[in-house]
């Protein structure tokens, strides 16, 4: 049985714009009479409009589905042999590549997708994860540069030294309010003690008065309440 390699150039819509791919076809025929009573002249006309009409029918139910469409999907559904009874030939997808090219197929519009091609729901963890490694910031991409490239380890230590401001660890409310305290003006510290002094006082605990000044210029502490 002879068999026909083909390629069909397809622009799959993703968050970034427009990706181009090569989607690698082999047909053949699989009833000769077949063909002849269909009167099909020009086989691969024929298996690239069935396709054509294929992917558009896979994209549009997988965005019906909220689920992303890529090259996993055209696998999946397209790389068992589809036979068209009515001509007589039998095709399958055998691959998806990608490619920089014009005048292919466009299925949907750039940015309905809600990954890349190359990141679809078979990566969405991957995904997931490298987003939220973003949101963390510094500290976690350096992490993460550590752990895809450990033989970069001196690099990652390096780069985390010149950048200690960047990725040391969030401090929590207690340490952010001490770096505060501390570049309290004096009389700010001081209305500042007036304020948690009263407060004390009115429930109820024994805190230390005041200081006074004496004649003498000298202070004195009062004493407790």
């Amino acid at each position: 049985m002879a068999t026909y390699p083909e390629t069909r150039s397809v622009a799959l819509p993703t968050v970034y714009g427009t990706e181009s791919v090569d989607v690698r076809v082999l047909w053949w025929v699989h009833d000769p009479a077949q063909v002849v009573r269909s009167r099909t002249t020009y086989g691969w006309d024929v298996v690239r409009k069935n396709l054509d009409r294929c992917l558009h029918q896979i994209e549009e139910a997988q965005t019906t589905a909220g689920r992303s469409f890529g090259a996993p999907e055209m696998m999946h559904h397209l790389s068992p042999p589809q036979r068209l009874e009515g001509v007589g030939l039998t095709y399958r997808v055998t691959d998806v590549q990608a490619r920089d090219s014009d005048g292919e197929l466009r299925l949907g519009r750039p940015g309905d997708a809600g990954l890349p091609c190359s990141w679809t729901a078979h990566r969405r963890e991957e995904y997931d994860f490298c987003i939220q490694a973003l949101r963390n910031g510094p500290l976690s991409l350096a992490a993460l540069w550590l752990v895809r490239h450990p033989d970069q380890v001196s690099e990652v230590l390096d780069w985390s030294v010149r950048n200690a401001g960047l990725v040391r660890e969030e401090t929590d409310w207690q340490e952010e309010m001490a770096g505060l305290l501390g570049k309290l003006t004096p009389q700010e510290q001081q209305e500042l003690s007036e304020l948690l002094r009263d407060r004390l006082v009115s429930l109820g605990r024994r805190v230390p008065g005041p200081r006074k000044a004496r004649m003498n210029g000298s202070v004195d502490q009062a004493s407790n309440v």
